[in-house]
């Protein structure tokens, strides 16, 4: 069995409409994600399979994976035991709507564990 290296954590305060790059321009293996949602709102936190934060169109570009996390609750997400693969990068913005494009308000934080 191939030995993994240890897995890179990236974090983000205030996570909103705003793309950011959790790995760009390169595969990763997403290993865990953890939500923090401090606003008295549900927010929809989207994961795009795209090389680069400019790729992605909010609204238009359909999220490779899409997590809603409750009004004041956190939530550490079930992945399978070898992760996701992502075959050209990891972006990430948290919104309002299910595919949405208008932003969260601040109190959404997201903690990221990559290979």
């Amino acid at each position: 069995m191939e030995q993994l290296a240890p897995a890179e954590k990236v974090s983000f305060r205030d996570l909103n409409a705003t793309v950011q790059s959790v790995r760009a321009s390169a595969p990763a293996i997403l290993m865990g994600v953890s939500i923090v949602n401090n606003q008295a709102a549900v927010i929809f936190v989207q994961v795009f399979d795209i090389a680069t934060a400019g790729g992605v169109s909010l609204a238009t570009t359909n999220p490779d994976y899409e997590f809603s996390v409750a009004a004041s609750t956190s939530a550490v997400l079930e992945l399978p035991v070898g992760g996701v693969k992502f075959r050209n990068g990891i972006q990430v913005a948290s919104t309002t709507t299910e595919k949405g494009l208008t932003g969260s308000a601040a109190g959404v934080q997201t903690f990221w564990l990559v290979l």
